[in-house]
């Protein structure tokens, strides 16, 4: 009985044996159906207004790439630091370029910066490793297991890696029909395969006790001591300009990294939450013997998630990137801001080590150079404040918005509350690069959302590594523009950048 041709041709990189065995490759794709292309943008008084969002026909596994940079500097940046292409020798079946994607097993898959992530749940469910260090089957099909394995180890050395491949999983490889092609999760186990005694069961329970599962074991008591007695640190209320004039106060960049809290007698690093930050030991013999710190774990700007991926790895190499930018002493409770802050540059400049630092602190002169400081948003110190372990007044914290157009060019359907009606909006930015608009819509916008091809305004507080809005909320429809205008993000050099 003949193959049927599969649809990518010799182009497919998936390469397991029973898709093998079902399909041919020929040289040229398969004959089939071509996709219709995207229809040019309706205008608002064309499109007709519906209580449910129309329905998408499935995508395609074509793969989206946002080509322009922006700048040379990233480009370069991304080729040297996060260069996942090849790890010691071993490249994926598929090669991703930053902020690919391919909407493959009707899961989107994707690369961001150093790590891939699957919107299956069995990557989001696996929250017990970094971010970087996640895989799932969807991810080891189609980059491959001897990929996957290096990347892993890569990233989380000492970590556990509980995400095995296909072939190695307890049910039978499942054999695949033409109708299922691109489904996995429709697939049936072999019903010869006999289950799995309690005997073997426990076996596989013993080898995946790995280094971080024992650490957990023998940490459990000293963690919820810890937990009993969090740490009490001073926290932040908003900034209300109607009610606070910044002159004369203490402003510093609000810093896109990870609280931490060091406790010089147990020589720990913890969250708010008491949670221990594994550090390697060169990293925290710089800290001070008889001082605690309140800082934070700092790896970058724009690379809040590689920076949670590392801190929350087990003596992972990647804490060499991480900075503990500090700004203040729990431990100096008597003394005012100004005193503390005297104090710590001292402790810094009678030590070597390059990753222990001091938050810049700059005296507010005005209004006028109030506003014109940037970052992910501005943290204000009230002028001889005292270190309190409460959420106080005397710091304040200031989020920077921006305001930017974007062109409506689909819709996703809604869940729980929201179904049968808008979930968001789909949106292009005037860069090419494509997101998701859900938060700030009404009820009554979801049940007759922006015409596809209108003009919407949307704010945002920053850009993620890939360019695109984070956490962007809906504003409303701009009915004086008929093109997307990204906003002009504000950036500050911060002490210590390259």
């Amino acid at each position: 009985m003949p193959k049927q041709p599969c649809r990518y041709g010799a182009k497919c990189f998936r390469k397991n044996p029973d898709h093998l065995q079902e399909f041919s490759h020929p040289a040229k794709a398969a004959d089939v159906p071509t996709p219709v292309s995207k229809p040019a943008p309706a205008k608002a008084d064309d499109q007709p207004l519906s209580a449910t969002p129309p329905k998408a026909t499935k995508p395609v596994s074509t793969p989206v790439v946002d080509n322009d940079s922006d700048s040379e500097e990233e480009s370069t940046q991304s080729a040297t630091v996060n260069d996942v292409t090849n790890i010691n020798g071993v490249k994926p079946l598929k090669v991703f370029k930053e902020g690919e994607y391919v909407e493959e097993f009707g899961y989107k898959i994707k690369r961001t910066g150093d790590h891939y992530y699957c919107t299956c749940i069995a990557w989001k469910m696996n929250s017990r490793h970094p971010v970087n260090a996640r895989s799932c089957k969807h991810l080891r099909l189609i980059l491959g297991d001897a990929y996957e394995d290096a990347r892993l180890k890569w990233k989380n050395p000492f970590g556990s890696n509980t995400t095995t491949s296909p072939q190695k999983r307890s049910t039978a490889t499942k054999k695949r029909t033409a109708s299922d092609d691109d489904d996995e999760d429709s697939d049936t186990t072999n019903p010869k395969k006999k289950p799995s005694s309690s005997k073997s069961k426990k076996n596989d329970d013993d080898e995946d006790t790995t280094a971080a599962d024992r650490f957990t074991a023998k940490n459990r008591a000293k963690r919820d001591e810890i937990k009993a007695k969090q740490p009490a640190l001073l926290l932040a209320e908003k900034y209300d300009p109607s009610k606070t004039d910044p002159t004369g106060w203490w402003v510093s960049e609000k810093l896109d990294g990870v609280r931490a809290f060091w406790d010089h007698e147990q020589q720990e690093f913890y969250s708010r939450l008491g949670n221990i930050f594994t550090a390697p030991d060169w990293f925290k013999d710089a800290m001070p013997k008889d001082l605690s710190l309140d800082g934070e774990l700092f790896g970058g700007r724009g690379k809040f998630s590689e920076t949670v991926s590392v801190v929350k790895t087990i003596n992972s190499p990647h804490w060499k990137k991480v900075d503990f930018q500090i700004f203040d002493s729990p431990s100096l409770t008597k003394k005012t801001f100004e005193d503390r802050i005297e104090h710590l540059k001292q402790l810094v400049s009678n030590t070597s080590a390059s990753h222990l630092k001091i938050l810049a602190q700059e005296k507010v002169k005005d209004k006028d150079h109030f506003e014109s400081k940037g970052g992910e948003g501005l943290m204000l110190r009230q002028p001889k404040s005292l270190y309190v372990g409460k959420r106080s007044t005397t710091l304040l914290k200031v989020k920077s918005f921006y305001d930017a157009e974007a062109i409506v060019i689909g819709y996703e359907a809604g869940k729980g509350r929201n179904a049968n009606v808008t979930g968001s909006l789909k949106c292009k930015m005037q860069s090419g690069k494509e997101f998701k608009i859900g938060t700030g819509l009404s009820d009554a916008e979801r049940k007759k959302p922006p015409v596809i091809g209108a003009i919407v305004t949307y704010r945002f507080q920053e850009l993620t590594g890939d360019g695109v809005p984070r956490f962007p909320s809906y504003v409303g429809v701009r009915v004086d523009a008929d093109k997307p205008c990204d906003a002009k993000v504000r950036t500050v050099t911060k002490q210590g950048d390259d």
